[in-house]
């Protein structure tokens, strides 16, 4: 039947529940371990003795495939730069070449003002070899001036 009066209804009541907390588990037992049977243990060392250790050696340069440079003995960088420089020496660089080695280029002052001579050497292989080579070659174009 339809109409009449409202049906009570009592909204349900909410309250706290108490949650029991969670038991701990007990922890596995280890699995048992195996008896090891009882050291022997002497007052002797045993007869057989470890064969004694090899002495480590480096190999040499050469044996590694590194050449050592060969320069002027006689003559430091700093040496070298300075007579480059009263030599007429303005700019440079010590360039590594994509083949390999190093290259020397450098600028010389001339006797006419504003013109410089260009000195580039092959490539050497190594910064101070090019560098040797640089100064050769600039004595040389400082003779024939």
């Amino acid at each position: 039947m339809y109409g009449g009066r409202p049906y009570p209804v009592t909204p349900p009541i909410y309250a706290p529940q108490y949650i029991q907390p969670m038991q701990p588990r007990p922890a596995p037992r280890p699995a048992p371990i195996a008896q090891l049977p009882p050291a022997k243990i002497r007052g002797v060392s045993s007869e057989d003795k470890p064969p004694a250790p090899v002495p480590l050696r480096l190999p040499s340069p050469a044996d590694l495939g590194i050449s050592e440079g060969k320069t002027d003995p006689r003559m430091s960088w700093d040496e070298a730069m300075k007579e480059l420089r009263e030599l007429g020496l303005t700019a440079m660089q010590l360039k590594e070449v994509p083949s390999g080695g190093w290259r020397f280029v450098g600028q010389f002052k001339t006797s006419q003002a504003g013109r410089f001579h260009r000195l580039e050497t092959p490539a050497a292989q190594s910064e101070t070899q090019a560098l040797v080579l640089a100064l050769t070659a600039a004595r040389d174009w400082s003779r024939r001036r």
